[in-house]
């Protein structure tokens, strides 16, 4: 404490002083190492839109997947901004529209949030049914790959269809004012909710559903270049629908009503 009168306190004052003064540099310390914490642990989200730029996935179906699909006498087929690729396997290009990142101030460092392929769609489809994946996206903090998944008795909205496993990581490139960005996703494997989804909307036997439950389903490569693209895309959510397929017991009675008419048309002309 310090006195009014100087006289008294002496040296003492001068003491007090300097103890002041350092706890007003450690108080200043503080509150800068305070900043620089709060700096650190700042993190931006940034949206980019990239539907104008050389943006891609590819989906690429493992070749267990590929048998599994023939077994079952499934096909895949590209619908809405999505393209089948040639080369051979079965793969497609889902043109990505957006992607979200979290940039750190201090280190720098970017992390993928999500990413989206709005307008893309893949039909699967089979001899007793059917379903649509449209309008993807990639979940990064759970490591999810969502779509809308349209069925003959609706559309289910962000659906999680696969898991997977980031086998690289974002690799952010700099040319100049460019950035280009790659990553590959591994493993993906579909999610018990998809699974029985997947089981029903198809009419799958049990030993194929519980061998879809063990197959690892391919790849997703993610490539961003800043050249635009070659083609154009559509931005809109692609609506998909899916018409309900006669179970075997109608088909049958709609079998024997077709053979029942054509027998009255025959009578008819006999006469």
């Amino acid at each position: 404490m310090i006195h009014s009168s100087t006289k008294r306190v002496g040296n003492g004052l001068e003491i007090n002083v300097n103890i002041i003064c350092a706890k007003s540099k450690v108080s200043g310390l503080m509150a800068a190492f305070a900043m620089f914490a709060s700096a650190s642990a700042l993190a931006l989200p940034i949206t980019l839109p990239t539907s104008l730029l050389d943006a891609n996935s590819t989906f690429t179906f493992s070749s267990a997947a590929v048998k599994a699909l023939s077994i079952a006498d499934l096909s895949v087929q590209a619908l809405g901004n999505s393209r089948q690729l040639s080369g051979g396997g079965l793969a497609f290009e889902l043109p990505v529209t957006s992607v979200t990142m979290s940039v750190g101030l201090l280190p720098p460092s970017i992390t993928p949030v999500s990413g989206n392929a709005i307008g893309s769609a893949l039909g699967i489809y089979g001899v007793d049914g059917g379903l649509v994946l449209s309008n993807f996206g990639l979940d990064f903090k759970n490591n999810l790959l969502t779509a809308d998944l349209t069925t003959s008795t609706g559309t289910l909205k962000s659906f999680s269809v696969y898991s997977f496993n980031v086998a690289q990581g974002l690799d952010v490139a700099l040319n100049g004012m460019s950035l280009s960005m790659t990553m590959q996703l591994t493993n993906l494997r579909l999610t018990s909710g998809a699974l029985t989804s997947f089981q029903d909307a198809l009419h799958l036997p049990d030993f194929m559903s519980a061998a879809m439950k063990t197959i690892d389903f391919g790849t997703v490569g993610v490539n961003i270049t800043p050249s635009l693209r070659d083609r154009y895309i559509s931005s809109n959510s692609f609506i998909a629908s899916v018409t309900a397929v006669p179970e075997p017991g109608s088909k049958t009675l709609m079998f024997l009503g077709l053979v029942g008419l054509a027998a009255v048309a025959r009578r008819k002309m006999d006469r």
